[in-house]
């Protein structure tokens, strides 16, 4: 059949994950002694901090698997030594997290001076626990940005300590909390979420039935 007409080409497609291993690159740096004595060393990488050391990528990856889908680091060793045969100790990664947090002060920075001059922009807390402590997570969105304070306290001196929603001049919504109402510079707008939960509990619980009505109506607008 090599030489029969070809009527149809049919494709079918097969996505699979590339074998997964581990890199390494071996960067070497060499001395010099000019004719004079003085001895000159080559310059590292930047990422070449040790003679052994993680690179940008595994550490961008070990970030967001604690901080983004919330691993346990214990788990996130064992999911580096599955998948790649990494030998990363808990305490590595404990340490990795540490030092990405403390580089991110410049692009916080950034991010505050954002929020300040935005036209709209969204404030709520949350409680959570820290080391079986209950401690606050104020946080300050817009579509692009949010920005995250973790604090002891959950009045206004926390929101304050965020540098932002003192700033703001345009519509700051939130869910009617009172430390909010201070920020006078602002314009204010309650947030139909918690609207929303009220209703659908009426409705639900009470049964009434206007506040089906009510919240399709919110959500439509």
């Amino acid at each position: 059949m090599t030489n029969a007409e070809v009527t149809e080409t049919i494709t079918r497609q097969v996505f699979e994950l590339p074998m997964m291993t581990l890199h390494c690159t071996e960067h070497q740096a060499q001395r010099k002694r000019c004719h004079c004595g003085t001895v000159t060393t080559g310059v590292f990488p930047s990422d070449a901090t040790a003679p052994a050391c993680y690179g940008p990528a595994l550490r961008a990856y070990v970030y967001y698997l604690v901080m983004r889908q919330h691993l346990p680091v214990a788990r996130v060793a064992d999911l580096l030594a599955d998948t790649y045969a990494a030998s990363v100790s808990t305490g590595v990664i404990g340490a990795m997290v540490q030092e990405g947090a403390g580089s991110l002060e410049g692009f916080l920075s950034h991010v505050q001076a954002q929020l300040r001059t935005s036209s709209i922009a969204h404030a709520d807390e949350t409680g959570l626990r820290v080391n079986a402590r209950l401690a606050w997570v104020h946080a300050v969105s817009t579509k692009e940005l949010t920005l995250y304070h973790l604090d002891e306290r959950r009045g206004s001196t926390a929101t304050d300590a965020m540098g932002v929603l003192e700033h703001l001049t345009g519509v700051l919504v939130h869910d009617g909390w009172s430390p909010y109402s201070h920020y006078d510079k602002a314009q204010h707008q309650l947030c139909c979420a918690p609207f929303l939960r009220e209703l659908a509990a009426a409705a639900l619980n009470e049964e009434q039935s206007w506040a089906e009505d009510m919240a399709g109506l919110l959500s439509d607008t």
